[in-house]
């Protein structure tokens, strides 16, 4: 599991969540998109390697969300295959869910701040994140 967020705080408060809700032991946080997408393109076509959830931060300085999903796409298809990503925001704006629904990575747009009952809903409906 990976959190991309360029906020500190809203990191750890994640990871708090997540070791709460016991969602997974691996667990990277990353302030800047592009040290996330480094670190996935090392993980190359091995899919039993690649994270099964990330959560991508919309607006970021550097590289944004959508500059991320733009690259994001380029990775293999073989190593993304287990992997759901969720868009993180406080935009509740139409045009950024339209926007991100229009990437096939993208699983679901989720307004921040991220919740028990968000981590839950996505623990339920899409899989059990295994340990």
């Amino acid at each position: 599991m990976i959190v991309i967020d360029d906020n500190e705080i809203s990191n750890i408060l994640v990871q708090k969540l997540i070791d709460y809700e016991n969602l997974t032991d691996q667990l990277s946080t990353f302030q800047y998109a592009q040290e996330a997408l480094d670190y996935l393109k090392a993980i190359g076509d091995d899919h039993t390697a690649f994270p099964k959830v990330i959560f991508l931060d919309v607006n970021m300085p550097q590289m944004d969300g959508w500059e991320f999903l733009d690259e994001f796409a380029q990775l293999s298809d073989k190593a993304k295959q287990d992997c759901h990503l969720f868009m993180l925001s406080s935009s509740i704006s139409e045009a950024d869910i339209e926007k991100a629904n229009q990437y096939k990575e993208v699983t679901e747009y989720v307004t921040k701040p991220i919740t028990r009952e968000i981590l839950q809903h996505i623990k339920e409906t899409y899989f059990t994140v295994s340990k």
